[in-house]
């Protein structure tokens, strides 16, 4: 019978040396964060109302972290969806003001190439826009700024002042986007009264090598993970490591222990492993 000591400590060890590893792994990485592709038939529901969103089971982007925005103004996440006439987006805000045209800014590259196109206003944006929406104005080649139309939205609820709000529109596919089958997407609520940004969507969208989603409707063969604690077990296990231990358990572990009997005292205790069971009849107790 094999007796190995200290075996929670051990396992502790190499799951904070696992998570190190893809932490820093990933904290160098930016980029695409996920993909999605959602076709929807809203049927007889209205596109405008959140509730049917939610009763339709329509999936979000990952949420931003809470708390990330500033000056009452703060993005949790963005749903789209699409059928074959519209683009749909909706946009939940753990904060923001009523929609207007001076705050409200979702950046898209519809041609998946970050060289081309506007890095957003600052030159620093994640992906190269073609096209920006500002407010509910379609605006293609923003360093320009041609109008292209408006589109039509809704917002839950209508009351002012900055509190949780969604906000959604549709983009015709036809007349406003046409050709269009994908594109990378970021979002900024800015906050025209102070002159600032108040927050980004995902956070580090305003990085040259910042973090940005992709909307498709093709279909999605091998989605990324849609949570930085997927992508840790994903960079992990692409390593083929001899052991990986998350340390996500909530049960607390019962330990079968195996007492020393020599002068070591219970400084040499050890534990039964898997495989070892105890107490079982024969010649060792």
């Amino acid at each position: 019978m094999k007796i190995k000591t200290h075996l929670l400590v051990s396992r502790l060890l190499l799951g904070v040396v696992a998570a190190l590893a893809a932490s820093f792994a990933l904290c160098a990485q930016g980029g695409l964060l996920q993909i999605q592709s959602n076709p929807v038939s809203f049927g007889g529901l209205y596109w405008g109302n959140p509730t049917n969103w939610d009763n339709l089971h329509i999936p979000h982007f990952q949420s931003n972290p809470p708390g990330g925005g500033t000056a009452d103004r703060s993005i949790n996440f963005i749903s789209v969806a699409h059928d074959n006439s519209y683009f749909y987006v909706r946009v939940n805000f753990n904060e923001a003001p009523p929609f207007n045209g001076s705050d409200f800014y979702m950046w898209l590259d519809t041609d998946l190439n970050p060289a081309t196109g506007s890095r957003d206003f600052s030159g620093n944006g994640a992906i190269g826009s073609e096209f920006v929406i500002n407010g509910a104005a379609l605006i293609q080649n923003p360093s320009v700024w041609n109008f292209v139309g408006w589109l039509n939205w809704d917002q839950d609820p209508w009351t002012s002042g900055s509190l949780p709000r969604d906000v959604i529109f549709s983009i015709d596919r036809t007349s406003q986007l046409p050709f269009v089958k994908s594109f990378y997407l970021t979002y900024q609520l800015y906050n025209s009264g102070a002159g600032t940004t108040s927050d980004w969507y995902p956070e580090s969208a305003d990085t040259l090598t910042g973090d940005y989603f992709e909307y498709t409707t093709l279909e999605v063969t091998n989605p990324l993970p849609a949570a930085s604690s997927a992508k840790y077990g994903q960079l992990i296990a692409s390593a083929a490591p001899l052991a990986y231990y998350r340390l996500s358990e909530t049960t607390p572990v019962t330990v079968d222990a195996a007492t020393n009997s020599g002068s070591a005292g219970g400084s040499g205790n050890g534990a039964y492993t898997t495989g070892a069971r105890h107490p079982v009849q024969g010649a060792i107790v």
